[in-house]
């Protein structure tokens, strides 16, 4: 393979932010320059494998890129071999993995992101994607009916964005004109507005995704969550799913209470919401079950402004959800949380990281979407501000140019701050360049809809 790959970034005067314009390219570049070739990435897939993700996660999280920059370079010709390569590398990987689940970020339909994004932009890979469709609904069918039987004992991950039905119906969307993929969609969606019907714990009415505290994630959580929670995060919690209600009703596909639980859903997100001394907006990640039953977040702290449970996700979901079904009012209060987080310092955004998850480049792609469905200039302003931010975190001599950073426990039983290099989506340098093509290509692509922004 030609070790030079010419890129047209089409003139650096239609770039959005000409301070930053150099900085972006060169990112762009370093990374187009790994990815490039499979094959140089294999010691950054031995180190991500020792952690979560998958080598065939890695590859199609890579797939998303180069489908991005699929009108910045040149040579197709070249681009096709890339692409080819990649798609060896899935086969194989896919073909001899004994254990498939239908998630997002650790299963087939992360796969099918990547896949999909290659064949929009090419026309390649079509029999490929309808064979991961019939598994991806095969295995989805399946899961519907164990958390219809398990109603009673829900975990987050069987309706979040991360594990659960409301990551894989953001993909199934895409193909909702294939009636056995539409029907399928349904099911979700009825499954779904079951999840908002109230059920009976501890001798009052909450609604249905209450988790209690056996089924939380983490032993902490257990621990500290002694009668349960209610998880309004973007990343587990329920706010996934408000948002898989409203996408699919904009794009025509209806069943009976769905309106309804948006609704439900969207008054505890304005019931909940709270202001600090300073009058920004804020909703907690997690209320315990005494908050919803009283009514009132107790312990009102400023929480980092991440993508995952933070107010940029919670407030994105809201606005998406709130325009499809003409809430004014939740309109209202999600672009003025939004606004809020636009002028504060990088302090108040608690940031250690480059990183989408919990980091700055997710806080920028939901102000990014933001922008591009309202124009307000505030958050042209902000959207600037969070990038030159985010660029400072560029590292020319490092491998990927971006680090994942994030606190550890050290031997000494204190935290500190560890960099490592990732293709991850939510951690690594693939979340990261999709908000930087953004830039370089400012339109709304499907790309948003993995994170559930668009």
């Amino acid at each position: 393979m030609r070790n030079n790959i010419d890129i047209n970034f089409h003139c650096e005067e239609n770039l959005i932010f000409k301070n930053n314009n150099k900085k972006i390219i060169e990112a762009i570049s370093k990374i187009i320059k790994v990815i490039k070739n499979p094959d140089n990435l294999d010691d950054i897939t031995k180190e991500v494998i020792e952690n979560q993700y998958s080598s065939m996660h890695i590859y199609s999280n890579v797939c998303v890129v180069l489908a991005e920059c699929f009108e910045i370079i040149k040579d197709k010709k070249l681009l096709d071999e890339i692409h080819y390569n990649y798609m060896v590398k899935i086969r194989e990987e896919l073909y001899s993995t004994s254990s498939l689940n239908s998630s997002l970020f650790s299963g087939i339909v992360g796969v099918g992101f990547g896949v999909y994004f290659l064949y929009e932009k090419t026309l390649n890979y079509k029999k490929f994607i309808d064979s991961l469709n019939e598994l991806i609904v095969e295995l989805v069918q399946n899961e519907i009916e164990n958390n219809i039987s398990t109603l009673e004992n829900v975990k987050v991950t069987d309706y979040d964005t991360i594990v659960g039905l409301a990551g894989v119906t953001g993909y199934l969307l895409l193909f909702k004109n294939e009636d056995y993929i539409r029907i399928c969609i349904e099911k979700i969606l009825k499954y779904i507005v079951k999840l908002s019907d109230d059920i009976e714990v501890h001798g009052h009415k909450v609604p249905g995704w209450y988790v209690s505290s056996e089924n939380q994630i983490l032993d902490a959580d257990k621990k500290y969550y002694k009668r349960g929670n209610f998880n309004l995060g973007l990343a587990h919690g329920i706010t996934g799913p408000l948002t898989i209600l409203a996408l699919a009703l904009k794009e025509g596909i209806e069943v009976s209470g769905q309106k309804e639980s948006i609704s439900k859903i969207l008054y505890d997100l304005k019931r909940f919401r709270y202001r600090d001394e300073n009058g920004d907006t804020y909703w907690p990640g997690i209320l315990s079950f005494e908050e919803y039953i009283d009514g009132e977040v107790r312990q009102k702290k400023t929480n980092r402004a991440s993508w995952c449970y933070g107010t940029p996700g919670i407030a994105r979901a809201m606005y998406i959800s709130s325009s499809v079904v003409g809430d004014e009012e939740g309109m209202e209060i999600s672009i003025n949380a939004i606004e809020c987080l636009c002028k504060m310092n990088e302090k108040e955004w608690g940031f250690n990281s480059p990183t989408f998850c919990h980091g700055y480049a997710g806080l920028l792609a939901v102000v990014q979407a933001m922008y591009m469905d309202t124009g307000n200039i505030k958050f042209d302003v902000g959207r600037e501000k969070i990038l030159e931010k985010l660029l400072g975190f560029f590292d020319e001599e490092s491998l990927l140019g971006f680090y994942d950073i994030d606190l550890k426990d050290a031997i000494n039983g204190n935290l500190e701050l560890v960099k490592r290099n990732s293709m991850g989506l939510l951690d690594g340098v693939v979340g990261i360049a999709l908000i930087l093509l953004s830039f370089i290509k400012p339109i709304k692509t499907n790309w948003m809809r993995i994170f559930m922004i668009n």
